[in-house]
């Protein structure tokens, strides 16, 4: 039987919640059968030597990163089709705005059988022109994957897409990285934090996305009332300097640590007592997943998907975005009760299982055999 050639195409392989993914799900896909390829359009980033030890054959384009539609995007886009040609794909599965617009062209001018993108977010940062484009390409589209419920429901009354066009499959956390046992004490004391407070992190881009400014804001308001509690921010970023500039200011730099890039983040969630996630848009953080994975208590801010992660109450205290004193006052709550921190956990532990990479695997190709069946019949 012929393999089913199935192309992922993204901006980049840096550290991000999208790459994550795609790192714990190719690999399985490859295993079931289907002969998987990754595209970059601009660059590898960190991610495409890990993705190539598992497997998986990695490709940059080299497109500019710029959106500016003129004759180099053009060319790129021609680049790209021709390259989609002399593979010979059956599906082509875009992610992410900036490749899901030129990867969908270059597909469609391709003649690629199946076209698929993905939608991670609550893009509501897109302007007119934008949503207009993304309208206009869900035509020429076989099947657009929302990651969450709130996303689909973004992308059927923002941007004007018939929601038989969307299908919701939720991310998907791969259970056995985060069930290691951890010397806490040795790896707090490997990190520099210290071995007896109480830890609240976060896990994340260092993005404007992620309102690192309103957790830091939070922290400030937290020491007031307690005095043995840290916190770590994971992740790189373009905000790393204001964002440790602005702790300085407000006086916590002893109070708060920046661990930077983490390629251990398995051996770093154990470290910590209260996951916290301060986001101002979502569409289903897989940082969460892992937390919970981790059997850790969650504070996030009710944006996007987080509603369909956790039961509120029980594995999550949820609060507005952009509000600092109420994500004080939700952490305040655990801080002041390991009885309380102990049993979200638990029950956090117990709901991710519904949300683990096997069955977005399982989901994944039974969409992609759904498709063939419609557009390809012979193929399978």
């Amino acid at each position: 039987m012929e393999k089913i050639k199935v192309l992922r195409v993204v901006p980049s392989l840096e550290m991000g919640g999208v790459e994550k993914t795609l790192i714990s799900l190719l690999p399985r896909l490859k295993e079931r059968g289907f002969e998987v390829k990754v595209c970059t359009l601009y660059r590898k980033d960190i991610l495409a030597r890990e993705m190539e030890k598992k497997g998986i054959p990695v490709i940059n384009i080299g497109m500019r990163a710029r959106l500016d539609v003129d004759i180099k995007y053009l060319k790129g886009i021609f680049y790209l089709k021709q390259w989609m040609m002399k593979e010979g794909f059956h599906i082509v599965h875009t992610h992410l705005y900036r490749a899901n617009t030129p990867g969908r062209i270059a597909a469609r001018l391709a003649r690629i059988p199946i076209v698929v993108a993905n939608e991670h977010n609550v893009d509501e940062w897109k302007n007119f022109f934008q949503r207009s484009v993304d309208r206009a390409l869900s035509r020429i589209t076989d099947r657009i994957i929302a990651v969450s419920e709130r996303v689909k429901k973004f992308y059927v009354e923002e941007v004007g897409i018939p929601p038989g066009r969307i299908t919701v499959l939720y991310n998907g956390v791969d259970l056995g990285r985060f069930d290691k046992k951890v010397n806490v004490m040795e790896k707090r004391k490997e990190l520099g934090l210290p071995l007896n407070s109480i830890i609240v992190g976060s896990v994340g881009r260092l993005h404007p996305q992620k309102n690192y400014f309103n957790f830091i804001k939070a922290v400030s308001l937290i020491v007031k009332k307690f005095s043995r509690v840290h916190f770590v921010l994971v992740g790189g970023g373009p905000l790393k300097e204001r964002l440790k500039r602005f702790s300085r200011t407000l006086g916590l730099e002893e109070k708060i640590s920046f661990l930077g890039e983490r390629r251990d983040i398995e051996e770093i969630y154990p470290v910590m007592d209260i996951f916290a996630l301060s986001s101002d848009r979502e569409g289903f953080p897989i940082t969460i997943l892992e937390a919970m994975a981790c059997g850790l208590p969650v504070v996030a801010t009710r944006v996007g998907g987080v509603e369909e992660e956790v039961e509120e109450g029980k594995t999550a205290f949820l609060v507005p975005p952009a509000n600092s004193e109420a994500l004080a006052e939700a952490i305040a709550k655990l801080l002041s009760s390991p009885s309380l921190r102990r049993e979200m956990g638990k029950r956090g532990k117990e709901r991710v299982k519904l949300f683990t990479i096997e069955k977005m695997v399982e989901r994944t190709e039974n969409l992609y055999k759904e498709l063939l069946r419609e557009k390809c019949p012979l193929i399978q």
